[in-house]
């Protein structure tokens, strides 16, 4: 048994005071910070020591609150309970992987456990990495009182747990998540394609419970020049679209995946080309236009139908009727992910204010521009689909009524594409109100035109 000295008082449970009773998947993530230490450092260095403290004082905190603590392994995820840990499965994906790979299918903490009994389990993790024993053997043959592993269950679909996940931290991990990405993008590093699958297969069941819950939340970025924005933005739309068209629901979180990495190739192009504001020249335009070939071979490794994300990267821009770019790219057509991405992808660049060329559209005006294009950019019959799927004035759209009230847009018009459900904000006068409802489909008043919100010092988060 190693015996790991005690850090200065300065690193005694640094992390001790950001961990609550009610988040205890944060000790995951200090599990995976000794377990990263532990691989990188020799047995005995102060590095390892701190974080094996951190760790432990982290369950310490935990167990405080509770006789124990049993995470799951589950769809490439850990779960508390019912409740997906999406955090932190993205940022333990490390300690994830092994345990999946090892076939450990939970991992349980009771009160009282120690600091030594926390290092063996540091040990045993950094040992089976090397090819030592399997870590629920090790686990079980060192008789660890308070450490438990279990082995992975075996559920039929209707038995598969729910994301239960609030859709603006889900907005919120989501844009980590690509920060991250694009990041090892940047850097030349692989990417962590996994948790790419893991963020996409977490929206669909979000959207499959609510369908305008990460609407609303993506329309509060529709002006952010965050290119994260973007991809989860171009996401959501992709998915809402799919789901619209019937996709097999084990066929969504692949199209979620392509659409959340389909602009990932831009990391490779100079982000002085990327934001400059007068028009490209031909060279620079054709240096823009390799970000579809730099995204292919950034997400070519991606396995059965999450392949699909590597075409998509490519054909993104081809266009319906091959007019666009890659010129030289042999296709007879898009790919059917394509065109969804597509129409999401050019619905929120032409609405946010990352444009540079020219002025951002209004939401409506988007659709409307989506609905001409089809045939020619846009596939017809998903063009004509977008628009009964967001409705002529998407959710975020601000809009003068006839009768002079100012309302906003806060969900989609199911069948009603003209009289989506609205919330009056202003008077006829301009007065700002408290939000009234307001039934267009059972009211004699009807949509005069949209407002740009930014103009009218319309704050969406209110509403939304």
């Amino acid at each position: 048994m190693t015996h790991f000295p005690t850090p200065p008082t300065l690193f005694s449970f640094p992390l001790s005071q950001t961990i609550s009773a009610d988040r205890p998947g944060a000790v995951l993530r200090l599990l995976e910070a000794a377990r990263k230490n532990a691989l990188l450092y020799l047995p005995g260095h102060p590095q390892v020591a701190q974080s094996l403290h951190e760790f432990h004082g982290g369950l310490t905190v935990i167990l405080k609150a509770r006789p124990s603590v049993h995470f799951d392994v589950y769809e490439d995820a850990f779960f508390l309970g019912d409740r997906i840990l999406l955090e932190e499965s993205l940022h333990a994906s490390g300690l994830l992987e092994q345990l999946m790979a090892q076939r450990v299918g939970s991992l349980e903490f009771l009160q009282g456990v120690s600091l030594e009994e926390a290092a063996r389990l540091v040990e045993i993790l950094v040992a089976a990495s090397g090819g030592g024993p399997a870590v629920g053997d090790a686990v079980a043959e060192a008789n660890l009182h308070y450490i438990k592993t279990g082995p992975p269950r075996t559920q039929s679909i209707d038995e598969a747990k729910e994301a239960l996940i609030a859709p603006r931290e889900l907005y919120r991990i989501g844009l980590r998540t690509m920060d991250a990405l694009n990041y090892q993008a940047v850097q030349g590093s692989p990417l962590n394609l996994r948790n790419a699958r893991l963020l996409a297969n977490s929206m669909v069941k979000v959207i499959l419970q609510d369908r305008n819950a990460l609407l609303g939340v993506a329309a509060l970025y529709q002006h952010d020049e965050d290119t994260c924005h973007h991809s989860v933005n171009v996401a959501v739309l992709s998915l809402m679209l799919g789901l619209r068209m019937g996709l097999e629901e084990t066929m969504l979180p692949a199209l979620g995946t392509a659409a959340l990495l389909h602009d990932v190739g831009k990391m490779r192009i100079p982000r002085s080309l990327l934001g400059k504001s007068s028009h490209l020249t031909a060279t620079e335009q054709s240096v823009l236009e390799r970000h579809t070939i730099h995204g292919a071979a950034l997400v070519q490794h991606l396995r059965g139908l999450s392949q699909t994300a590597m075409l998509v990267a490519l054909e993104h821009h081809l266009n319906y009727d091959l007019s666009g770019y890659p010129r030289l790219l042999k296709v007879e057509h898009q790919h059917l992910f394509t065109q969804v991405v597509a129409i999401g992808d050019f619905f929120d660049a032409s609405t946010s204010a990352r444009r540079t060329d020219r002025k951002p559209l209004l939401p409506d005006q988007a659709v409307q521009t989506i609905v001409a294009g089809a045939g020619t950019r846009f596939e017809p019959n998903l063009a004509k689909l977008f628009f009964h799927t967001v409705g002529a004035y998407p959710v975020g759209s601000v809009v003068r009524l006839s009768s002079g009230e100012i309302a906003v847009v806060y969900r989609t018009a199911e069948g009603h594409p003209l009289q989506p459900p609205l919330k009056m904000v202003r008077d006829a006068q301009g007065t700002v109100i408290d939000p009234v409802p307001v039934d267009l489909s059972q009211d004699g008043r009807r949509i005069a035109y949209s407002i740009d919100p930014i103009k009218a010092s319309i704050d969406l988060a209110a509403y939304l």
